[in-house]
C-alpha cells in the first residue's frame, strides 16, 4: 500500500518514516510549509520561529491503532502595534 496516496500535497507534508509495531502503526510526518499566516491580521510570514511535534490518533488500520507524529513549523510575524 502506498501511504503517500493518503496524504496531502507532498510539497506541504512529507512522510518521513513509518514504524509498524504489533498494535500500533506510527506515521512520522513533517510540515514543509514555506510560510504561515498571522492569525490576527492575515499577513504571511516566512520567518520560522521554532518547530513542535503533536501526536494525533486516527482510526485503526488493518487491526492496528494509527498514530500520526506530526512535526510542524511555527512562524512569527513582527508588526508595529503587536504587544
Amino acid at each position: 500500500m502506498d501511504l503517500q496516496l493518503c496524504l496531502p500535497d507532498p510539497e506541504l507534508l512529507a512522510l518521513q518514516a513509518t514504524t509498524v509495531q504489533p498494535e500500533v502503526l506510527w506515521l512520522d510526518l513533517e510540515s514543509r510549509a514555506p510560510s504561515g499566516v498571522c492569525p490576527r491580521c492575515g499577513q504571511p510570514s516566512s520567518h520560522r520561529h521554532s518547530r513542535y511535534t503533536r501526536i494525533l490518533k486516527d482510526v485503526a488500520l488493518l487491526g492496528r491503532r494509527v498514530r500520526l507524529r506530526l512535526t510542524v513549523r511555527k512562524f512569527f510575524y513582527n508588526s508595529v502595534g503587536y504587544a
